[in-house]
């Protein structure tokens, strides 16, 4: 599965804006520059790079086509690298001597899972060197897991011997491959871009996550997706699906959770905070929508704009997807695709906490026993 690390980076003013990714993988976005003068041509490199999440590794995304729409000039075009699949360069045509907007729409080589794609767009002024030019200000910080020294190979096929397991890899240059001191072949961990919300939403001063938690202190890989399941102050993460090993635990009866199955930095939102989410939708509770064209699960939209976002397509502003993973009790799983049932932080008594609940028909809150398994939704601390 594929998860990328961040929307957009530009270098030399060159602006990106309106990234998307369609159903189908096409992935659009504006780009536009003022008066670049003494650059040859007008002309700009873009480079895609996206995290895999398999490999735990940056990979750079391999393109098949690119087509140029609405330039602004007559004579820009796109031409692809020659000799290899890496990226392409646009010629706007005019020496630099006005502003450039255009449309682009890239075509990448592979079939990759609707949904999960997420373009991190590097452009640079120069023609690539071995690692595709300047691209200044993109870098990220892994760890390498195993003993050192490590035997590195770059993905720009450079290598390299690292007595430190933190590595800054830059430039969108990522690590095929690498083998500790014992000879082991390790990973990457990827740390803060293994928990990516995605996309936000703010209501008032609360920051909502885009997509849920899945195991212990993880986002999910994606908004639109089945994820685990917890009990009231648990950390354990029951199966989205199937059937679970293991026995049912007794519902733990603290008022409070003095655990977090929340990534650092985020936590679970209150009663109050699930009431202000419903009550700043429009239409108010959000909007049910079915598997199919916005999203790969059925689930509910919140938020201003909950009336016309898109999961597939990345049209996210102003709101969030909330899939209607059921829930869990003693074991069993129940009502999948039907509702949803998330915990807030809010106790009730002693035995209930208030859960938030969404059908297709509507969303409200209500209180259920602690031993139920619901899903998480988190806010920022």
């Amino acid at each position: 599965m594929l998860l990328l690390v961040a929307l957009a980076a530009a270098a030399q003013d060159v602006t990106i804006t309106n990234l998307k990714v369609a159903s189908d993988n096409t992935i659009t976005f504006d780009i536009s520059w003022g008066n670049r003068a003494g650059v040859w041509n007008d002309t700009v490199w873009v480079f895609i790079d996206y995290f895999n999440m398999d490999k735990q590794q940056m990979w750079r995304l391999p393109i098949s086509s690119a087509t140029l729409t609405n330039a602004s000039r007559a004579g820009a075009r796109v031409r692809m690298i020659a000799g290899n699949n890496a990226g392409f360069y646009i010629e706007g045509n005019a020496n630099g001597t006005s502003a450039f907007t255009a449309s682009v729409s890239v075509t990448p080589v592979g079939d990759y899972p609707a949904g999960v794609l997420r373009p991190c767009v590097y452009v640079t002024d120069y023609p690539p060197t071995a690692t595709y030019g300047d691209l200044s200000g993109s870098s990220v910080t892994v760890n390498l897991t195993g003993t050192a020294p490590y035997s590195v190979q770059y993905s720009d096929g450079t290598s390299a011997t690292l007595t430190s397991s933190s590595v800054s890899i830059t430039n969108g240059n990522g690590i095929k491959v690498f083998v500790d001191a014992t000879g082991n072949e390790g990973k990457i961990d990827c740390g803060a871009f293994c928990n990516d919300p995605w996309i936000t939403l703010a209501v008032g001063t609360v920051t909502w996550s885009g997509v849920n938690v899945d195991q212990p202190n993880q986002f999910a890989k994606q908004a639109d997706m089945y994820t685990s399941f917890y009990q009231w102050n648990q950390i354990k993460a029951w199966p989205a699906t199937g059937a679970i090993s293991g026995s049912w635990p007794a519902a733990n009866t603290s008022p409070t959770w003095t655990v977090n199955p929340c990534p650092s930095g985020w936590r679970l939102p209150t009663l109050a905070e699930f009431q202000a989410l419903h009550d700043g939708s429009i239409p108010v509770g959000g909007t049910w929508v079915a598997a199919g064209v916005k999203n790969s699960v059925n689930g509910r939209y919140y938020g201003p704009n909950s009336a016309t976002c898109n999961v597939l397509d990345r049209n996210m502003t102003g709101c969030i997807f909330l899939p209607a993973v059921g829930y869990r009790l003693d074991g069993t799983l129940s009502y999948q695709s039907d509702y949803g049932w998330y915990w807030s932080s809010t106790q009730a008594n002693t035995t209930s906490s208030y859960r938030w609940e969404f059908y297709s028909g509507n969303s409200s809150l209500t209180y259920s026993h602690k031993s139920f398994g619901f899903s998480i939704r988190c806010v920022k601390q």
